[in-house]
């Protein structure tokens, strides 16, 4: 829970997750990911998203097509 936000590569990370698990095996994500409303040139986005990139040592958020994406492009279904 948690922890891929720190991954740079997530879809390196769920790679060498979905290899350890059990063939078949369920993972579980509880994920950070933008939303559509998501508007990096708003002020206020952009000092909430610094504040938690820097107070949770996150590499980055991805968008939930991106993180969806990194997930299968690791060999998992949704």
């Amino acid at each position: 829970m948690e922890a891929s936000l720190h991954c740079e590569n997530r879809t390196q990370t769920f790679e060498q997750t979905y290899r350890l698990l059990k063939p078949g095996g369920t993972l579980v994500l509880f994920e950070y990911y933008l939303l559509d409303g998501w508007d990096e040139k708003n002020p206020e986005h952009t000092e909430n998203m610094r504040k938690h990139l820097y107070g949770n040592g996150s590499a980055r958020t991805p968008s939930i097509k991106e993180g969806l994406k990194q997930v299968t492009d690791a060999g998992f279904e949704i």
